[in-house]
């Protein structure tokens, strides 16, 4: 699993070379292409099998879990093509 600062670092050099190759770049745009798609993949999965540290914190996870699983497909960007 790639670190927060791994990702961090991996989008921005994706966005960078996004804005070289486009010539009205718009974040927007970016956030929607394939490649950070793919990331959201990554982070979506890193997030619901996130292990927590101290048991305290499990609760608090769970409902983050929980919260994220009633949102609407319609209101996650990429449930539509095949994402979790």
């Amino acid at each position: 699993m790639p670190s927060i600062i791994e990702t961090r670092c991996l989008l921005d050099s994706l966005y960078d070379k996004y804005k070289t190759t486009h010539p009205d770049p718009h974040i927007t745009d970016f956030l929607a292409t394939d490649e950070v798609k793919k990331m959201y993949t990554v982070a979506f999965n890193m997030f619901m099998n996130y292990k927590v540290k101290y048991p305290e914190e499990q609760a608090v996870l769970a409902q983050s879990q929980t919260f994220y699983e009633s949102i609407p497909a319609k209101h996650v960007p990429c449930c539509s093509e095949g994402c979790p």
